[in-house]
């Protein structure tokens, strides 16, 4: 006995290319059965054969065949189905389902059980490839009358597949009313079948699958044809939205807009996150312009986690945050008009705050050149040492400092010998137990001031070690490029902050300036450049 289990992969391995068939419907009909009870579906095949001929569909007729026969003649017509355009199956007779796969009974069966089931009828799954390979204009229509006995495991009536194949129409009930439902509407009025169903109050027929409520399964003419397509596709604009473009391409797969529509569902398919991604990428935002969107969002005080043109984790929720205080759609992911939003924000910002640090280093110059002056403008060491205590970076730093050694070199020609060996032996270890070693050899030595200047010093660097440490530490991971610190000190140039000459290498003039410059912007003072330290020079 043959089955036709394997009929659609047969039919790739099997089929000869044919004339292609526009439409093709194939009704089979078992209703003189010899064991059981006839099937007395009522479906009327002459007047349903007139009404798709008419609609220029080419009919296949089988009645009454045994299960042997129905499984040899739908392999005979494997090709036909796969090359139609659109493809209607009726089946109708003595249907049984096991809750997982229907048969049609051919009309040698007995009294079968779900053990010989397949061997005793066409099992309808093997329908689904032909009839899914064509969405939008396919249609399977069964019709059984329900009164025949059933044996073990097996129920009366057909039962879809748990998800009908995308854009195929499923059909089922009694056989008068499906005859009434198809040739009255749906083939010779071109009703759309959802609309027809909803339109029946008895409620004898029930649909499955792909049931459009806007377009008509058989539209009677070409020009209808047309109009349905193009109602379609007005339809499926104006929605914008996955079921109306898949309305569409159900019901036109090759239809003139269906790689638009197709198009439009990829997008529309694309999470939120993934779409948002999508049109990010497209911006194609290079590494220098990423450098730029982390520094600004730093600048505007979201932390990117890094300035390396890589949007990782830290910079999408820094991008998140940000976007979530504007009010916009916290993604994570940038858009054309958040770029330009972004740099306008931060200039604006970057404008206020260098506006805020010249009034601060203002007040600054201002308060300098007052308190050298209180001091004595270096006419004295205590005023010089004063002022080095409250500006050591100040304007008249480097004339303290000089006047100061001035007075050193005078102490150390004039100093006893022994003054002057404690003394060099306390610089050379230039620690705090060195100085307080000569302090007690010679607390009132000629160095003492000096000694006990440079204890203070030495004890406020101690207490600040470990910040030194990771400013040191930052500096050295973000300045790893020459390039960036070529960068740093030109800048510094530019806002006459006298960092010596730009060649890379930061000696004292360079910290001096770099404390000089986060003083002015109210960044930690430690003289190594930090990354907000970095991104106010640059974005400057």
């Amino acid at each position: 006995m043959r089955y036709l289990a394997g009929l659609a992969a047969l039919t790739l391995a099997l089929g000869a290319p044919g004339a292609r068939a526009a439409d093709l419907a194939i009704l089979v009909a078992n209703e003189d059965y010899r064991a059981v009870r006839d099937a007395d579906t009522g479906t009327d095949l002459r007047r349903l054969r007139a009404a798709l001929e008419s609609e220029d569909f080419e009919v296949e007729t089988l009645r009454d065949a045994t299960a042997s026969r129905m499984q040899a003649w739908f392999f005979e017509r494997r090709t036909k189905m796969e090359e139609a355009d659109r493809l209607i199956v009726l089946i109708a007779g003595h249907v049984v389902t096991n809750g997982r796969d229907s048969w049609l009974l051919g009309t040698d069966a007995g009294r079968v059980s779900v053990f010989d089931a397949g061997a005793e009828g066409l099992p309808l799954s093997v329908l689904d490839p032909f009839l899914a390979a064509k969405p939008g204009s396919a249609m399977l229509v069964v019709a059984s009358p329900g009164s025949q006995d059933t044996g073990a495991m097996l129920e009366l009536g057909y039962l879809p597949p748990r998800d009908v194949a995308q854009g195929v129409t499923v059909l089922a009930g009694p056989g008068p009313d499906l005859t009434d439902l198809l040739v009255g509407e749906i083939v010779g009025s071109g009703v759309p079948v959802g609309r027809a169903l909803a339109a029946r109050v008895d409620g004898g027929v029930v649909g499955y699958g792909f049931l459009p409520m806007m377009v008509g399964f058989l539209p009677q003419s070409a020009e209808d044809r047309r109009a349905a397509e193009a109602a379609a596709w007005a339809t499926a604009e104006a929605e914008g939205s996955e079921a109306g473009y898949e309305a569409y391409l159900a019901r036109f797969p090759r239809g003139a807009h269906a790689d638009t529509a197709e198009a439009q569902l990829r997008e529309l398919r694309l999470s939120p996150e993934a779409r948002a991604a999508a049109d990010e990428k497209a911006l194609n935002l290079d590494r220098d312009t990423r450098r730029e969107m982390q520094r600004i969002l730093t600048l505007l005080g979201y932390e990117p986690r890094g300035i390396d043109g890589i949007f990782g984790r830290g910079t999408r929720a820094a991008l998140e945050d940000w976007q979530a205080d504007e009010g916009l759609e916290a993604t994570g992911y940038l858009t054309g008009n958040q770029v330009a939003l972004l740099r306008e924000l931060g200039g604006a910002r970057q404008a206020a705050l260098e506006e805020e640090a010249e009034r601060r280093r203002a007040e600054e110059e201002r308060a300098d050149n007052a308190y050298w002056q209180e001091t004595g403008q270096g006419a004295a060491e205590a005023g010089l040492r004063d002022y080095l205590a409250r500006y050591p970076d100040g304007l008249h730093s480097v004339e303290a400092r000089a006047g100061l050694k001035a007075i050193e070199a005078e102490r150390q020609a004039t100093a006893a010998a022994g003054d002057r060996e404690d003394w060099e032996a306390a610089q050379s270890e230039d620690s705090v137990a060195g100085y307080e070693a000569y302090l007690a050899a010679h607390p009132d030595g000629a160095f003492a001031r000096e000694a006990a200047a440079r204890i203070a010093t030495l004890r406020d660097e101690e207490g600040r070690q470990d910040e030194f440490d990771a400013a040191r530490a930052e500096e050295a991971r973000i300045l790893a490029n020459p390039v960036t610190r070529l960068l740093v000190e030109r800048r510094l140039q530019q806002l006459k902050l006298d960092p010596g000459p730009a060649d890379g290498q930061f000696d004292d003039d360079t910290r001096r300036a770099i404390r000089n410059y986060q003083r002015a912007r109210g960044l930690p003072v430690t003289g190594f450049v930090s990354q907000k330290t970095l991104v106010r020079l640059l974005a400057g």
